[in-house]
């Protein structure tokens, strides 16, 4: 007599996870298109001063070019010293703007 005493509880347990099953189910397959992460982004903004000044001759990157310590990213004639000097990159990052014209 008890075992039927426990059969509406037991019967009622399978339709909750059931019931939880089919909701966990349905709203992982609902296609969303917003994906949310949490980070950190740094920005660093470096100007790149010249030693001689002068003309730029030749610009060796364009914005959005992912760039590395060292590179050399223009190329500058000073014609009061004759001289040509490299400007290079002092960090890694990506160039953003590009504030530099040929002459």
């Amino acid at each position: 007599m008890r075992s039927k005493k426990f059969i509406p509880i037991i019967v009622a347990a399978v339709l909750l996870v059931v019931a939880g099953g089919a909701y966990l189910l349905y709203n992982s397959s609902s296609s969303s298109s917003t994906i949310t992460f949490s980070g950190t982004i740094e920005a660093t903004e470096t100007n790149l001063p010249t030693m001689l000044g002068g003309q730029v001759r030749e610009v060796y990157v364009t914005e959005g070019d992912e760039i590395h310590k060292g590179q050399v990213l223009v190329s500058i004639h000073s014609p009061t010293s004759g001289m040509n000097e490299e400007i290079t990159s002092p960090i890694d990052g990506v160039v953003l703007t590009n504030l530099v014209q040929v002459d």
